[in-house]
C-alpha cells in the first residue's frame, strides 16, 4: 500500500489497531496490556537482530542496526491461542 504523506501510513495504521482492538470489545486495561506485549515482542525481535550474541547484547555491541528491518508476524500456536 502507498501513502502519499510521510506520517500516513503511522496514522493509518494506529486507526487499524483501534478498530481491532474495537472489534474484540477490548477494555482499556486489555487494550493497554496487549500494546505492551506487542510492543515487549518487538523489541526483542529488533534486540536478536542487532546483536550476534549474548556477550554483545551485554556489552551494548551492536553488531548492525535494525531501524530499516521489516518485522515478523507472529503465528497461533493452536493450544494457546
Amino acid at each position: 500500500m502507498d501513502f502519499k504523506y510521510p506520517n500516513s501510513k503511522k496514522l493509518y495504521l494506529v486507526v487499524e489497531i483501534s478498530q481491532l482492538l474495537s472489534k474484540y470489545n477490548c477494555t482499556f486495561s486489555e487494550a493497554e496490556s496487549i500494546l505492551s506485549l506487542s510492543l515487549s515482542e518487538i523489541r526483542q525481535q529488533r534486540e536478536n537482530l542487532e546483536y550476534d550474541t549474548t556477550l554483545d547484547y551485554i556489552n551494548g555491541n551492536k553488531t548492525k542496526s535494525a531501524d530499516n528491518e521489516e518485522i515478523q508476524p507472529l503465528q497461533h500456536i493452536e493450544s494457546y491461542c
